[in-house]
């Protein structure tokens, strides 16, 4: 099944899910139709950019983050991986399509407010993606192992784990691994959605691993020379720090 066409169903349970009366937004509008959408990323990718996704965040994290910022975020959300249901995950981030204790709440009072995880903050989007106590840890190892074998000295931030607004330009955000310790984690906490269990160290090895084995096969398939050599040269570093560690999930 086309992991894309999850999107169209995953919104459509939303509306059902809500029972909202008020209009349709056009990513919902896009997504609840009887026939399904032709290029479902494309329509996504252009409706985040149209429509002021952005504004709940901003809201949330008490900040103002400068429109290109946003329109950068929305860029590199489709350069971070091909696989299309990694794109997909990552979109739906942007897009605040995951519920979370307080989006529940405020569907239905008798859902709790708090944290599935600490159970001692309010369950924002930004708490569970991020802030809080149990899942931040998690984040910090992995940028901890980030800097050790790339060297690089960027650390844990909301704008970059979450909002994929990672500092450099597309072309160098491209090649660097980080993109991929990103999705792998971003991946685990989905898997984690409703769980007071946190993702192991392992759990984010085994998806690096697995991100690794689906883009070379993806490249070595349909790829030009240029950019089998250029996939390789990515992973190149994640090889060679997973075989002088004691990562558990070495692909």
């Amino acid at each position: 099944m086309d992991a894309t066409w999850s999107t169209p169903r995953y919104v459509s349970s939303l509306v059902k899910e809500t029972a909202m009366d008020r209009p349709l937004t056009a990513l919902e509008k896009n997504f609840t139709q009887e026939e399904r959408p032709v290029h479902v990323l494309s329509k996504v990718y252009k409706i985040l950019n149209d429509e002021s996704q952005d504004q709940k965040w901003e809201e949330e994290l008490g900040i103002e983050i400068h429109r290109k910022k946003w329109e950068k975020a929305i860029a590199v959300t489709h350069k971070l991986s091909i696989s299309s249901k990694h794109q997909e995950r990552n979109y739906k981030i942007l897009a605040r399509w995951y519920k979370c204790p307080k989006d529940l709440h405020r569907i239905n009072p008798t859902n709790e407010e708090e944290c599935w995880r600490c159970q001692a903050s309010s369950g924002t989007m930004s708490h569970i993606w991020y802030y809080c106590p149990k899942i931040l840890p998690f984040w910090q190892k992995i940028f901890e192992i980030y800097r050790a074998m790339t060297g690089n000295e960027i650390y844990p931030d909301i704008l970059i784990t979450v909002l994929s607004m990672i500092p450099g330009s597309i072309k160098n955000i491209k090649r660097d691994s980080l993109k991929y310790f990103l999705t792998a984690a971003r991946t685990c906490i989905a898997r984690k959605w409703k769980s007071s269990i946190t993702p192991s160290m392992m759990e984010w090895e085994c998806e690096m691993a697995e991100m690794r084995a689906l883009e070379e096969r993806k490249v070595l398939e349909e790829g030009s020379n240029k950019q089998i050599k250029q996939i390789q040269a990515i992973w190149a570093r994640w090889v060679d720090y997973s075989a002088s560690s004691l990562l558990l999930c070495d692909g």
